[in-house]
Parts: structure tokens; sequence; C-alpha cells
């Protein structure tokens, strides 16, 4: 993993035109096996896909199994993409503790999932408050999927202190540094994969200058730890139900471009982690 996964989640397979310029990956949260086949042509090898796969292992209960998905595979198969790809799991054990789900048998599931793809990378990005919640639980043990290449979190508001129903309000700094730990306690080889927002949002980021100062403060993050960061995947450049994404916000797509853009090119002249 020689190069950092930079971009943003895009809400729809047309999008991935906009950001290519300042991104070297894209992610996207498809509805069926076909918009697989779709995104990876449209992305035609210029950027590393980044799919969101809860859907295709997740029950209309909520419930997370492992089954084989032959047709998952026949979509990658249609495909012309060729070379790295990720595969995520976006806030399983939120999920699954919703659904009622032993995070052993999750982490089972992901596992499965694993062996049943190789060659492919895996993230998991768990939400804050199931992250807090386990932290409360288990005295500062954190259970995640520590055979991922990439492990991170979703908070968005504030970076200095964010949080949210029974969640106190807590910097997303010290939410970085427990995962930091986890992934050493447990000598994994996962590395820490940033998620700011890029939305603007009444509850979250009433101004685009509210997004953009946590933007700037994950940017300083990621400038000063590097050796043990693997990228930084913005949420989210499209519109997702009220929450209005980055592309139709001016001032903060223009700032998001530099941002990014300045990352991609520093990227180009890496040679290794």
């Amino acid at each position: 993993m020689n190069n950092l996964l930079i971009g943003v989640l895009i809400s729809a397979v047309a999008q991935v035109a906009e950001v290519e310029n300042f991104s070297t990956a894209v992610s996207f949260i498809p509805e069926n096996e076909i918009q697989v086949t779709e995104y990876l042509d449209e992305i035609d090898n210029r950027l590393v896909p980044v799919i969101v796969i809860n859907k295709f292992f997740k029950d209309p209960a909520g419930r997370f199994s492992y089954r084989p998905t032959p047709q998952l595979k026949q979509a990658l198969s249609d495909s012309a993409h060729f070379g790295r790809l990720v595969f995520m799991w976006d806030e399983i054990m939120l999920h699954g503790r919703r659904a009622g789900q032993e995070k052993a048998e999750l982490l089972e599931v992901m596992q499965q999932v694993k062996l049943d793809y190789p060659g492919v990378e895996f993230a998991h990005i768990e939400a804050y408050a199931e992250l807090y919640q386990q932290y409360m639980e288990n005295y500062g043990k954190l259970t995640l999927f520590f055979d991922a290449e990439h492990i991170g979190f979703d908070c968005y508001g504030k970076f200095s202190g964010c949080g949210g129903g029974e969640v106190p309000e807590i910097s997303q700094m010290i939410y970085l540094a427990v995962i930091y730990n986890a992934i050493k306690s447990e000598n994994s080889n996962a590395k820490i994969f940033l998620v700011p927002g890029a939305f603007v949002h009444p509850d979250h980021y009433p101004t685009e200058m509210d997004t953009i100062n946590q933007l700037q403060e994950y940017n300083y993050v990621l400038d000063n730890n590097k050796q043990h960061i693997s990228g930084m995947g913005l949420f989210t450049w499209g519109d997702v139900n009220v929450t209005i994404g980055a592309r139709n916000n001016s001032y903060l797509s223009d700032y998001i471009e530099v941002m990014l853009g300045g990352l991609k090119d520093a990227n180009k002249y890496k040679l290794g982690n």
C-alpha cells in the first residue's frame, strides 16, 4: 500500500468525473451488483474503487451473515477493472448491535468474506457511538476487524468535541488515538483511515466554514501522522437525504479540490510507506 487513498464518497456513478482530478480513490454504496459493474467501468482504472459492501451481507432485519456472493463476483469480473480494490464495512458493529448480534458473530462474517475475496483490501469504519459504548463496556478494549488493512471511525461535528445522544462530546483526536492503540495492542498491520465530514447540515455543520474547520484539523492529523495513516475519505460529495454534499456548496467544494489535490500531487512522488 504505497499510495494514500485520497477521495470522497459519491452518491451517483456520474460523479466520478467530477472528483477524479483531485482524488486517488473514490467510494460508492451500490444498490445492487449491476451498479458495481457500472461504477467500476466508469472509474476505468483511473482511481482505486472503494465499495461499501454492507448491502450484500445484510438481511431486511438488519442482521449480517456470510453467504456466497456469485453475483457480486460476476459483477467484478464483468467490469474492466484490474489492480487495487477495497471493500468497506460501514458501521457494521453498530448495525449489528441494534439487530441483537454479538460482536464475535460479526467478526466471523467479516473474516469469511475476506477469505472469499483474496487480494481485496478491507476497511472497517465504525461509528463513534459504537466505539464509545465498547470502550465503556470493556474497560477500554475495542472489538474491531483487526485483519482489515484500513480501520477508522466517523463522527460528524467539531473536531475538538464530537458526540450526540448519550455520548458526550469528545475530541476526535482521542478516538483516533484509542483506535491507534488498539491496532498496536492487537499487533495488527492495519493503518488508520480518516473519515471527515464534507457536507452542510444544521445538526452537524450549519455552515460551510464549520465543515472546513474540521477538514483543516484532519489535514493536520494526516500531515503529522503519515506513517500510521492509509488514507482519507470524505463524506460526502453528493447529497444524501437532507445532507447537502460538498458538490452543492461552492466554497466547500473549492476548498476540497485544493486540499485533496495537494495531497494527491504530493503522493505522486512517494516511493513507499
